[in-house]
C-alpha cells in the first residue's frame, strides 16, 4: 500500500563513500512525503497495479508541485551534499601485540598472543549549524552534508589466543586453539558487503543522543569464546590414508532491541533547510543496553577421511581424494551461522534472526509517542518486542545441518 512517503532515485541505489563500481556514479535520492488518495490500502480488496500505482503517485506528484514539493528530509547530491573537502583518510587501528612460545622436545608446542587494537579515523556524514548550505543551479538551498573522518567514536578490540600442539608419533598429532576476546564500542564502522561505512552520528546532532542512539557495549562481532580441537590420525595399515576429526565450540554474539523514534516533534529547529521530517523516524534507539540479547553458541564436530597417492615416477604429481561429514551429529543451535554446502558455515550474521522492534512509529494505534530527551520508555506502553524476535528468520540461522561432501583430483 501507498499513504505515506516515496523517493525519487538517479542511478545505482546501493553505493558506498567514494564508490568507483557503480556505472554511474553515486546516486542522487530526494524524499518527499505523499499526500494523495491511499493506494491499496485495504489487501483484501480490489488491487491497483503495480504499474498503476505508480503513474497514480507521479500524477498526484506532478500535480502539487513536482520537485517544487517540500522534502522529506535532506536529500542527497553527490557533489552538492554530501562533499568531501580536504583529504579523507581511510579507517585504520594501532594494533599492540605481544606473544610467546615454548617447545618441548619434538612432540609438543605451546604459543600465547595477545593483540589490543583502537580503530582510528572512522567516516561519519557531519551536518551541523556551522557546516553551513549549498544552493543547486536552479537557486534552491540545502543544508551541507561533509563527509569527514573521525576519533569521537570508539571501536576497540583485545583477544588472548592460546594454542596448543602434541605429535605422538609420525602418524598421529593432536591439538587445540582457544581464544578469549572482547570487541566493544558505539560503533561498529564496517560491514562484510562494504568494508568501512559511513555513520550518521554527527548529522543533526540536535535531533539525537548517544545515550540510545549509538550507546557503547559489546560490538555485533564480539565473540567472548572459540575453540577448536582436533586430532589427525594416520592410518598404520592404509598408507596415504588420514582420519580426522574437529571440534568446535564457541559462544554467542550479542544484538539489543533496536528500533526507531521520531525526534523532530521535540525539537525547535535551530535553522536547517530541511531538518528530520516529523512523518519518519529519525535515527536508532536501543530501547535495551546494545548488548542486551545474544545468539546461542555453536558446538560442532566435523569428520574427514584423506587419502593421499604418490605416483611413482612422476615427481610431486599427486593423486588425492578427501571424504568430510560436517556437523556428523547434526547438532543445532540458533547462532546465525549456517551456511550452504558450498561453505563450511561458522560464519555469524545476526540479521538471520527476528529483531523487530513495535513502537510508535510502526503500531500508532498500540504504543503511545514518548520524548526521547526526557523519557525514559515503558516496556508495553510505548514499545515491545516484537513477537517474532529472537527466532530465526531462514535455514541459516541454524548451524550447518549434517553434509556429506566428497572431492578428488590432481595435485603436482
Amino acid at each position: 500500500s501507498i499513504t505515506g512517503s516515496f523517493a525519487k532515485y538517479v542511478s545505482a541505489i546501493s553505493n558506498s563513500v567514494a564508490d568507483s563500481s557503480s556505472p554511474a556514479g553515486n546516486p542522487q535520492t530526494f524524499q518527499f512525503v505523499y499526500r494523495g488518495p491511499a493506494i491499496n490500502a485495504n489487501a483484501n480488496g480490489p488491487l491497483t497495479s503495480t504499474p498503476n500505482a505508480i503513474a497514480a503517485v507521479f500524477a498526484w506528484y506532478n500535480a502539487n508541485g513536482g520537485a517544487n514539493l517540500p522534502l522529506n528530509g535532506a536529500p542527497t547530491i553527490p557533489g552538492l551534499t554530501p562533499q568531501i573537502q580536504g583529504s579523507l583518510d581511510s579507517p585504520n587501528n594501532l594494533e599492540y601485540a605481544v606473544g610467546v612460545n615454548r617447545q618441548f622436545g619434538s612432540k609438543a608446542a605451546i604459543r600465547a598472543d595477545y593483540v589490543f587494537r583502537d580503530f582510528r579515523d572512522f567516516y561519519a556524514t557531519v551536518v551541523n549549524t556551522s557546516t553551513g548550505t549549498v544552493k543547486d543551479q536552479f537557486g534552491k538551498v540545502y543544508d551541507l552534508a561533509l563527509i569527514q573522518n573521525t576519533n569521537d567514536l570508539t571501536r576497540r578490540y583485545q583477544g588472548l589466543t592460546a594454542q596448543g600442539t602434541y605429535r605422538f608419533n609420525a602418524l598421529v598429532d593432536v591439538g587445540v586453539t582457544y581464544t578469549l576476546s572482547r570487541a566493544w564500542g558505539n560503533v561498529e564502522g564496517e560491514n562484510v558487503n562494504s568494508g568501512p561505512v559511513t555513520s550518521s552520528a554527527f548529522g543533526y546532532p540536535e535531533y539525537h543522543q548517544a545515550s540510545w542512539d549509538y550507546p557503547v557495549g559489546d560490538l555485533s562481532i564480539d565473540q567472548h569464546h572459540r575453540a577448536r580441537m582436533w586430532i589427525n590420525y594416520g592410518v598404520p595399515m592404509l598408507h596415504g590414508v588420514t582420519l580426522s576429526a574437529l571440534q568446535t565450540v564457541t559462544s554467542g554474539v550479542p544484538y539489543g532491541a533496536l528500533g526507531t523514534v521520531a525526534t523532530q516533534p521535540y525539537v525547535t529547529n535551530p535553522g536547517y533547510q530541511t531538518p528530520p521530517s516529523p512523518t519518519s523516524a529519525f535515527g536508532a534507539y536501543y530501547f535495551t543496553a546494545r548488548d542486551a540479547f545474544r545468539t546461542d553458541g555453536e558446538r560442532r564436530t566435523d569428520v574427514a577421511a584423506n587419502y593421499v597417492y604418490h605416483v611413482k615416477g612422476a615427481r610431486n604429481l599427486q593423486l588425492f581424494g578427501q571424504l568430510q561429514v560436517l556437523n556428523v551429529f547434526n547438532q543445532f543451535q540458533l547462532c546465525g551461522c549456517g551456511g550452504t554446502v558450498f561453505q563450511n558455515g561458522g560464519g555469524v550474521t545476526q540479521t538471520r534472526i527476528d529483531q523487530s522492534v513495535l513502537n510508535n512509529s510502526t503500531n500508532a494505534a498500540t504504543y503511545a509517542m514518548f520524548n526521547p530527551f526526557t523519557t525514559t520508555p515503558v516496556q508495553g506502553t510505548n514499545w515491545a518486542l516484537g513477537p517474532n524476535f529472537g527466532k530465526a528468520l531462514n535455514r541459516f540461522a541454524y548451524t550447518t545441518p549434517r553434509e556429506l561432501r566428497l572431492s578428488f583430483g590432481v595435485r603436482f
